[in-house]
């Protein structure tokens, strides 16, 4: 191989919780093609459940996983450097062309205190939206101030949205050089299969606050007085997915409304397949993965007013709703519901932007770039 790229991951896939991190682990076995990927994996978190640690070593791969509900994010952000440090000493930095971070709290908090052993340009790749929300921080907390360092010795920077550089910019100020390249969707698993008939719509992500699932479930049901016995797909885990299963119970919508859990990509792939509409509730997102593979299964998306939806999909693609509320998003389901849909041409057109094919090789070529500079 002609080039070698150290990668170090925040999140990553592993026996615990093999869905872990996949955006992160398709973004470098996607690479493969062109370089050589070493992955150093270093995920800490502070959790409300379960203890985990587990330091596992393999073929270019090291992973060290600390989560633990008595854990303060401080002390990780604190301990972050030394513990990196001691895996990158066991490597040899100079045979490596790139060093690419991916994900940036909380391993770049205090990273330049490493950074001047590190020869090679540093990049990070971020996907997260917290920088919108200040990390849930007050204005002037302390903690937001040691963040707003984290792009000191960063060369470069890739993120997956016009909206997450926005973001960034407005918690940053100012930026390293900047590209953006969206997440990559299969297109072996996520493909239009045709016009057979399609039922019911399907919601698909991790439930926790910012996905506002209550607003989710209250649009279906004011949904249902106007659809009866159409049937809400809901998959994927969370912390909130006690809670909505309760509430359906509930309000009686156990037969209208239907939990499947975590899936697999080829799982959810299939019911993109067979449903007429995604439907988005969040509050906020710098992508939305669940949206992109709904359209390149010619799957509409049916959406919160948010403002990456325009980056997603064009009108012949996705419905927005008018405003925040359940009644709003439920109206725009309606309407959804009823339209005719090129399904065909709306799966081309997704595929242009988020095909693998496509989207490893424009992430190639931006890390060429810093490369070669």
């Amino acid at each position: 191989m002609p080039f070698r790229i150290l990668h170090i991951a925040s999140w990553y896939p592993h026996r615990r919780d093999p869905l872990e991190g996949g955006f992160i682990a398709d973004r470098i076995s996607g690479l493969a093609p062109y370089a050589e990927n070493h992955i150093v994996h270093m995920q800490l978190k502070r959790t409300s459940g379960r203890i985990i640690f587990s330091r596992t070593t393999g073929d270019r791969y090291s992973g060290l996983i600390l989560e633990a509900p008595f854990l303060r994010w401080r002390w990780l952000e604190a301990w972050s450097p030394s513990m990196l440090l001691r895996d990158l000493t066991s490597l040899d930095l100079h045979s490596f062309d790139l060093v690419v971070v991916h994900v940036a709290y909380p391993l770049l908090v205090h990273f330049r205190k490493i950074r001047p052993r590190i020869p090679v340009p540093v990049i990070l790749s971020e996907h997260w939206s917290a920088y919108r929300m200040q990390f849930n921080l007050p204005t002037g907390h302390a903690a937001l101030e040691r963040m707003k360092g984290m792009l000191n010795g960063v060369d470069g920077l890739i993120v997956v949205s016009q909206v997450l550089r926005r973001d960034m910019t407005s918690f940053f100020g100012v930026l390293p050089a900047t590209f953006v390249v969206p997440n990559a969707v299969r297109e072996d698993l996520f493909r239009y299969r045709g016009s057979g008939r399609r039922h019911g719509a399907l919601a698909v992500n991790r439930w926790t606050d910012i996905k506002q699932p209550m607003i989710l479930l209250e649009a279906w049901r004011i949904f249902l007085h106007g659809h009866p016995g159409e049937m809400l797909t809901i998959a994927g885990d969370g912390p909130r997915l006690k809670e909505m299963r309760q509430w359906v119970v509930s309000r009686g919508l156990s037969s209208s409304v239907r939990f499947t859990g975590a899936l697999q990509p080829s799982e959810v792939a299939r019911l993109m397949q067979d449903a007429h509409l995604l439907v988005v509730s969040s509050r906020h997102e710098t992508f939305s993965l669940s949206a992109a593979e709904a359209l390149m299964c010619g799957t509409p998306v049916v959406s919160t007013p948010l403002e990456v939806a325009r980056e997603w999909c064009s009108e012949e693609d996705c419905m927005v709703a008018s405003g925040p509320t359940a009644s709003d998003l439920a109206r725009a389901m309606s309407v959804a519901f009823v339209r005719e849909w090129d399904r065909s041409a709306m799966s081309a057109r997704a595929a242009e932007r988020f095909a693998s094919s496509h989207c490893h090789a424009g992430y190639w070529e931006v890390l060429r770039t810093f490369i070669q500079n």
